[in-house]
């Protein structure tokens, strides 16, 4: 699979990309499950939606994974998942890396409205 390179398996019901971490080829699958989309786009997406999201926000994703990997010290080789709150973490570290990081997710944004 290329680095960007994202597919949608309907037998998982989820999205599945190559891993690359510290700049070479981590040998591992990652996944998000269709369920993590529908946090992030505010929708239940189809498997289109979740793809156009990926394309979106690749970095976001590479920069999740990577950090899941270090924190829990997974094993070249070994598959993981995603979920919401990684992607989201990715997000906003991209956000205050400086401006040419990308935008952070709805969620992220409108946090704080949801406290009163």
């Amino acid at each position: 699979m290329e680095e960007r390179a994202a597919i949608w398996r309907d037998d998982i019901d989820a999205l599945g990309f190559a891993v690359f971490f510290e700049g070479k080829d981590h040998g591992a699958a990652c996944f998000v499950h269709r369920r993590a989309f529908r946090i992030l786009i505010g929708s239940d997406p189809v498997g289109a939606d979740c793809l156009a999201y990926y394309a979106d926000n690749a970095e976001a994703f590479q920069t999740a994974a990577g950090a899941k990997i270090e924190r829990q010290s997974i094993p070249q080789g070994r598959n993981l998942n995603l979920n919401s709150r990684d992607i989201r973490r990715a997000l906003g570290e991209l956000v205050r890396a400086g401006p040419s990081a990308r935008k952070p997710c709805r969620a992220l944004v409108n946090r704080n409205a949801c406290k009163k």
